[in-house]
């Protein structure tokens, strides 16, 4: 019982972090960069905020409840996630930036697309690698692939957009580092080896 409370207080106190991170993000956001410029962001971040959710395809919640029950080996699951990740991450990218290129009457900056698209491949496979950790029952790095990226989101968007002023584009690439920075530890090892 003492288990499950430690990693019930784990979870919430992580949903804590996300949710904290996320307001303070909007609000340097909003402050620094104004309505005009929130709304081409928000813009640019509807086709990618769609495809990392669709794109995850319930891969995170078949590995766990796969690994939980034991059903198949840890290195054949992995296997096929390295797999399904290469797939998706390339489906979802290619027909992402096409949407926001080619359909898309406002936004035609080949920069700002990239720096939208480009968390896409990153976010799948911290996403899918999350069921590994859950289905091995290790909260404490579940709980971290999803509370580092907002707040190193916070950071680093306060650190482009108040310090630097670097605008649209700065916040982008605070989006994009925070995800690239758990991907890092997921396939290096540091939250916990997987790979």
């Amino acid at each position: 019982m003492k288990g499950f409370l430690s990693d019930v207080f784990r979870v919430g106190v992580s949903k804590l972090i996300i949710i904290v991170s996320g307001f303070a993000t909007s609000i340097v956001v909003a402050r620094v960069l104004g309505p005009e410029k929130n709304g081409i962001i928000t813009s640019l971040l509807v086709y990618p905020t769609i495809f990392m959710t669709v794109g995850s395809l319930g891969v995170r919640q078949s590995v766990t409840f796969l690994l939980g029950k034991e059903k198949y080996s840890e290195r054949s699951l992995k296997e096929a996630i390295f797999q399904i990740w290469i797939l998706t991450s390339i489906v979802s990218t290619i027909l992402c930036f096409s949407l926001i290129y080619f359909f898309s009457r406002t936004h035609k900056d080949l920069s700002l697309i990239v720096l939208a698209v480009a968390p896409i491949t990153f976010s799948l496979f911290n996403t899918y690698c999350s069921g590994i950790y859950l289905g091995k029952n290790k909260i404490s790095e579940f709980n971290a692939i999803n509370w580092i990226p907002a707040a190193v989101t916070t950071v680093m968007s306060f650190l482009f957009l108040v310090i630097f002023k670097s605008g649209i584009d700065g916040y982008l690439i605070s989006v994009f580092r925070a995800i690239h920075h758990v991907f890092h530890l997921v396939f290096q090892g540091g939250v916990s080896s997987i790979f």
